[in-house]
């Protein structure tokens, strides 16, 4: 690979993402977002990058992969005094020295931690006040100066982390998702007041009860957590929007709908437990209803939603082509593609 950054260089896009060795495409596409590189650049491609950051102050940086071992150090961050977004993650043969992420700078707004950051990652943290956005991931504790930061309003969090505590002081957080993450429950979250979107991705916190004290929440998506029975709290969520249940297989009824006058967008998928969905046929609201995967139960369990007043799309998936048509037949609507 040579130094500079131009259609010599093998660079490749992909959904606004530019990788540093696929590329052959000449100047950077407007429509970039994301320049990541898996392996070490030299100083004078950074440099270079640099100056093309300097235009597109929206665009992330990411170093992630290291699959060569090439990436030792952060210190290719002295290039980027003006960088707002960054992320590493996922190093491949040892984590590399972190001391180089002194160099961001206080104005940085979104950033991606997923390595172990120890000492350095807690020093970063409380010097970045501006953060917006924040990723974490193999924290096996959260930084105790996450706290600290009032402007949060996005947060990510990966596993193996086991105790969200520190969460309570983020009360502007707005979206939350919590990925293979395990505690006995989600109390700490009862005081985020604005908090509109939580997904819950694997892991297995059995008590979810909390999140019916979660006033402002219109979205919500649970998927496959070990364990799980009781999703009874749904039925407080008198905010919601929209709601994605997915591979939840010891689930095996749903409360009543009918408090949830704001709910129009339902997404069951994988829900092996389930044999009643006529819970959710109580939404007095719902315009969007996806049953995908159900292969478990005939067409006919979807007679609830016959006649209802407002339901206008359905994604019916029942195992086959017949139950499929019965499905649609019964509901009295065509399928829609899914959202």
């Amino acid at each position: 690979m040579g130094d500079g950054l131009d259609a010599s260089d093998n660079w490749a896009e992909s959904a606004g993402r530019i990788d540093v060795e696929r590329w052959r495409g000449g100047r950077l596409p407007e429509s970039t977002r994301v320049v990541q590189f898996t392996g070490a650049l030299s100083d004078r491609q950074h440099k270079k990058l640099a100056r093309w950051f300097s235009t597109h102050p929206g665009a992330t940086l990411r170093a992630y992969g290291n699959y060569r071992g090439g990436i030792t150090d952060l210190e290719f961050l002295r290039f980027y005094p003006d960088l707002v977004s960054f992320e590493v993650d996922t190093m491949h043969g040892g984590t590399p020295d972190v001391r180089g992420l002194r160099h961001l700078s206080s104005g940085v707004r979104h950033l991606g931690l997923g390595i172990p950051t120890g000492e350095e990652g807690e020093e970063t943290l409380a010097r970045l006040g501006s953060l917006t956005s924040l990723a974490l991931q193999s924290h096996t504790h959260l930084p105790e100066s996450l706290g600290g930061l009032a402007s949060l309003t996005e947060l990510y969090i990966e596993g193996p982390t086991r105790n969200l505590e520190t969460l309570r002081e983020l009360t502007n957080l707005e979206q939350l998702t919590l990925r293979s993450v395990t505690v006995p429950n989600l109390e700490p979250l009862v005081g985020l007041t604005k908090l509109r979107s939580l997904a819950i991705k694997l892991g297995g916190t059995r008590d979810l009860a909390a999140i019916g004290d979660l006033k402002a929440l219109t979205y919500l998506e649970l998927w496959m957590i070990r364990g799980l029975t009781d999703v009874s709290f749904l039925s407080r969520l008198a905010s919601l929007e929209a709601l994605h249940l997915q591979s939840l297989r010891r689930v095996t009824e749903l409360p009543s709908f009918a408090p949830l006058t704001h709910l129009t967008k339902v997404w069951l998928e994988n829900m092996r437990g389930l044999t009643d969905v006529s819970p959710v046929a109580e939404a007095p609201h719902i315009e969007r209803l996806a049953l995908i995967d159900f292969a478990h139960l005939q067409a006919e369990v979807v007679t609830p939603f016959a006649g209802h007043p407002t339901l206008r799309d359905a994604a019916l998936g029942f195992g086959s082509d017949r139950k499929n048509t019965r499905a649609r037949q019964i509901v009295g609507l065509p399928d829609f593609d899914l959202w």
